[in-house]
């Protein structure tokens, strides 16, 4: 199950200048990084256009455009648990904007803005300030500092296994993800072409009736 990490702040504060920053420094560590954008307006094509009357008939679609992949799912808030199924196994996902989703997250800005109604924000990033204090407030520069806080959240919200079922993320009890990662690692390690299990694996089992 992936760290799940808001990035908020207003318009033109800095949050994609950050998510870059942040995502190319994980990549860099060998972390395997999703990103998401959260944004009011609407992404979806207008039901006049060949797409957009697919679009309207709410089926879950994939688009694959010259600029990349698009998934929709119909009929989904945007939540965490939904987010953390598009990405089954990966180490952190960045979500710029979600300022109203409960998630653990960055306000980029000033102090001053940040509001109190917004959850979960335990760093400030402010490109203005002359420099942070290496805890709460960080400046421009000091991005890596930042990324090394967090990578204390990432050592403890990974649990050892997680279970999708139709790409559903399926809850586990602490001692049952223990026994399923070491019973399935016992198993696959010793097979022929598996070198090293540091990096994890993909299990996909076939429906059964």
């Amino acid at each position: 199950m992936p760290f799940m990490l808001a990035l908020s702040g207003f318009k033109n504060s800095g949050k994609t200048f950050l998510a870059r920053a942040l995502l190319a420094i994980f990549e860099g560590k060998g972390l395997s990084v999703g990103y998401v954008k959260h944004t009011d307006k609407e992404v979806l094509s207008c039901p006049s256009t060949d797409s957009g009357s697919v679009a309207a008939m709410r089926i879950p679609a994939l688009y694959w455009g010259a600029d990349g992949l698009r998934k929709e799912v119909p009929g989904r808030d945007m939540t965490a648990e939904n987010i953390r199924s598009f990405f089954p196994g990966f180490d952190l996902v960045l979500i710029e904007g979600a300022k109203s989703v409960p998630l653990p997250r960055i306000w980029v800005g000033t102090l001053r803005s940040v509001p109190g109604e917004v959850p979960g924000i335990f760093a400030v990033y402010d490109r203005t300030a002359a420099a942070g204090d290496g805890s709460f407030l960080f400046s421009s520069g000091e991005e890596r500092a930042l990324a090394d806080r967090l990578e204390v959240y990432l050592s403890k919200s990974r649990p050892p296994a997680e279970l999708y079922v139709r790409g559903e993320l399926i809850p586990l009890k602490p001692f049952i993800a223990e026994m399923l990662a070491g019973t399935l690692a016992g198993m696959i390690g010793p097979l022929k072409g598996v070198n090293s299990l540091r990096d994890g694996a993909d299990i996909f089992l076939k429906g059964t009736k």
